[in-house]
C-alpha cells in the first residue's frame, strides 16, 4: 500500500530558504543542494513566491561558476517576478543582472541606472533585503567609478537595510565594504577599527552574546583583505602577505573559487614589493583568463609591475599597451590611477624622465579627484559613518514604537467596537423579547416588532476602521490583493481582523455573524491561499505579510 504524501508546510520551506541564503555566505556546494530541494518543495505546494526566491539564490550561486548561465537565470526571474507582481524579487533580479554587467562590461552608467531602478522598486514594495542588495551594488559601482562619497552613503544605507531585515551576514559584509572605503581615503586606523567591529564578539555576560554567531567565511575573507591592505600601506609586507594568503585559503574553503582572483592579485602585488617577481607572475596567471573583466584588466596592470621589477621592460610595456588597447575606454578611475602609477615607474626605470613626470601628474590628478577633496576629508570618517548608522537604527526603533502604538490604539478601538456592537445586539434582543409580550392583535405591538427587527445589529464605522488599519499596516491590504486577487471584500476584512489577532468569536460579534460562518470564511481563505497543510497557521501567514 502506497504511503500518503505529506506536503511540506510553508514554515518548513521558509526555514529552508533562510538556510540556503546563509549557505551562500558559507559553502556553495551546500547552498546548491538546499536550493534544489527548496525549489522542489515550493513547487509541490505551489508556493510561487518561495520558488522564485530559491531561483534567485540559484542564479546567485551560478554567478560564481558561469556569468552567461547566471545572466539567463536572472533574466528569466526578472520577467516572471514582474509578471507575478513580486516587486521585491524583481528588484533583486535586477541587482543580479547589474552584478553580471559590472563584471562583464564595466559600463558604469548602465549599471547605476539598473541599480537605481531596482532600489525604487524595492522601496515601493518595502522589501528591506532587496533595498540592501541594491544599495550594496550602488556602493561597489560608485566606488569603482571614483564616487567615494556616494559609495560611502550607499554602503551605510546597505548596512542599515540588511540590519533591519535581520540579515546579519549581509550587514557584516556591508560594514566591511565601508572599511575598504575608509582605507581608500587613507584613514587606516579607522578602517582597521571598523573591520575589527565586524569580527568583534560581545562580552560573555552581555545579552547580545547569546544571539551572536561567528562571521561567515565570506565576511572573514573580506576583513582579512582590508587588514592586509592596511599592513601593505604601512610597509608590513610579511604580515600583509599572510593576511592575503589567509583570505585566499578562506575563499577556497568556502567554495568561492571564482573569487580567488582578488586575494591572488593582492598576494602577487605584495610579492612584487618583496622582490619575488617570478612568484608574483605565477599568482597572476589565472587572473589573466578570469571571466571577471575587472580582474583581467587589473591583472594586466599588476603583471607590468612584476615585469618592471625583473627589468623586462619591453614585456611590461606590451602589458600596459594591451591594457590600453582593450580596456582603457571602460576602465574605472581606480584602475586608471594604478595604470598611470605603473606607467610612471616604467618610464623612470628607462630614464625617460619627462614621460615619467607626465604620467605621475596624471596619476596625481586622478588621486586628488578621488580621495583628497575637502568633502571627503570632512565626511568619510569612521565617526561619521557610525553616527549615521546609529541614527538609522534610532529612526527605525522610533518607527517601530510608532507602529506599535498605532496597533495598540487600533486594538483598543476594535475592542470598544466589539463591546458596543455586543451591547447594541443585546439591547435589540431585549427589546424584541419585550415586544413579543404585547398582543399581536394590537397594531402598536406589530409595528414595534417590525421596527426593532430593522434596527442594525452593528455600530462599526468601517471607513474609519479601514483608515486606522491602513495607517498601522500600510502595505498589508495591498500585498494581500496582489497575491490573492480572488479574495472577496468580506474575506479581506476578515484577514485584517485576523492580522489583529482577533478570535473567531470576537469577529462574529463585530460582524454580526455566527462563529460557524466565520469559520467557513476562514476555510475559504485558506483554500484560496493554498494553505493546504493544517500545520501552517493562517494568522501567522498573514502576520508575516
Amino acid at each position: 500500500m502506497k504511503k500518503p504524501t505529506v506536503k511540506p508546510s510553508h514554515d518548513e520551506i521558509d526555514q529552508l530558504l533562510k538556510q540556503a541564503e546563509e549557505a551562500l555566505w558559507t559553502q556553495h556546494s551546500v547552498a546548491e543542494t538546499l536550493v534544489s530541494e527548496g525549489i522542489r518543495l515550493a513547487r509541490a505546494v505551489k508556493h510561487e513566491y518561495a520558488e522564485w526566491s530559491f531561483r534567485l539564490l540559484e542564479a546567485e550561486a551560478m554567478s560564481d561558476i558561469s556569468y552567461t548561465t547566471a545572466k539567463e537565470a536572472y533574466q528569466t526571474a526578472l520577467h516572471q517576478t514582474h509578471a507575478l507582481g513580486y516587486g521585491g524579487l524583481e528588484a533583486r533580479a535586477m541587482v543580479g543582472l547589474a552584478f553580471i554587467e559590472f563584471h562583464q562590461s564595466g559600463d558604469f552608467p548602465t549599471i547605476l541606472g539598473i541599480l537605481e531602478r531596482a532600489l525604487v522598486i524595492a522601496k515601493e514594495h518595502a522589501d528591506l533585503t532587496a533595498q540592501g542588495c541594491a544599495y550594496e551594488g550602488l556602493c561597489s559601482t560608485r566606488y569603482m567609478a571614483g564616487d567615494v562619497i556616494g559609495a560611502a552613503e550607499a554602503g551605510r544605507a546597505s548596512f542599515s537595510a540588511f540590519e533591519a531585515a535581520g540579515n546579519i551576514s549581509a550587514a557584516r559584509n556591508a560594514l566591511t565594504n565601508l572599511a575598504s572605503i575608509l582605507y581608500s581615503t587613507g584613514r587606516l586606523d579607522d578602517a582597521l577599527q571598523l573591520a575589527a567591529r565586524v569580527m568583534e564578539k560581545p562580552e560573555a555576560e552581555s545579552p547580545a552574546a547569546a544571539e551572536w554567531t561567528p562571521p561567515s567565511p565570506y565576511v572573514e575573507m573580506e576583513v582579512l583583505k582590508v587588514t592586509g591592505l592596511v599592513n601593505l600601506r604601512l610597509g608590513k609586507l610579511e604580515e600583509a602577505l599572510e593576511n592575503f594568503r589567509q583570505s585566499y585559503s578562506t575563499t577556497i574553503a568556502a567554495g568561492f573559487e571564482l573569487r580567488t582572483d582578488v586575494p591572488r592579485r593582492y598576494i602577487a602585488y605584495t610579492l612584487t614589493e618583496l622582490g619575488r617577481y617570478a612568484e608574483a607572475l605565477n599568482e597572476l596567471e589565472p587572473a589573466l583568463h578570469s571571466p571577471r573583466r575587472n580582474e583581467v584588466m587589473q591583472a594586466h596592470i599588476h603583471r607590468a609591475i612584476a615585469l618592471i621589477g625583473m627589468e623586462r621592460y619591453d614585456e611590461a610595456e606590451r602589458a600596459l599597451l594591451d591594457f590600453r588597447n582593450v580596456f582603457f575606454p571602460e576602465a574605472p578611475q581606480m584602475v586608471l590611477l594604478d595604470y598611470y602609477k605603473i606607467k610612471s615607474r616604467l618610464h623612470r626605470a628607462r630614464k625617460e624622465f619627462e614621460d615619467a613626470l607626465l604620467a605621475k601628474e596624471e596619476s596625481e590628478r586622478i588621486s586628488t579627484s578621488l580621495v583628497s577633496a575637502p568633502s571627503i576629508q570632512s565626511s568619510v570618517t569612521q565617526t561619521y559613518l557610525l553616527l549615521q548608522m546609529e541614527r538609522d537604527r534610532h529612526a527605525r526603533e522610533l518607527e517601530q514604537l510608532r507602529v506599535a502604538q498605532m496597533e495598540r490604539d487600533l486594538s483598543n478601538t476594535t475592542l470598544q467596537l466589539i463591546s458596543q456592537t455586543e451591547l447594541l445586539s443585546d439591547l435589540r434582543e431585549d427589546l424584541l423579547r419585550m415586544a413579543r409580550k404585547i398582543s399581536v392583535s394590537e397594531p402598536v405591538g406589530k409595528e414595534l416588532r417590525d421596527r426593532i427587527k430593522n434596527l442594525p445589529c452593528k455600530s462599526v464605522d468601517w471607513t474609519k476602521f479601514d483608515t486606522q488599519f491602513k495607517a498601522a499596516h500600510p502595505e498589508f491590504t495591498k500585498r494581500l490583493i496582489e497575491l490573492y486577487p480572488e479574495l472577496s471584500s468580506q474575506e479581506l476584512r476578515i484577514c485584517s481582523l485576523l492580522r489583529m489577532n482577533l478570535k473567531s468569536e470576537e469577529m462574529a460579534r463585530l460582524l454580526c455573524l455566527s462563529e460557524r460562518t466565520i469559520e467557513s470564511h476562514r476555510l475559504r481563505i485558506r483554500r484560496k491561499m493554498k494553505l493546504t497543510s493544517r500545520e501552517h497557521d493562517l494568522m501567522l501567514h498573514l502576520a508575516r505579510m
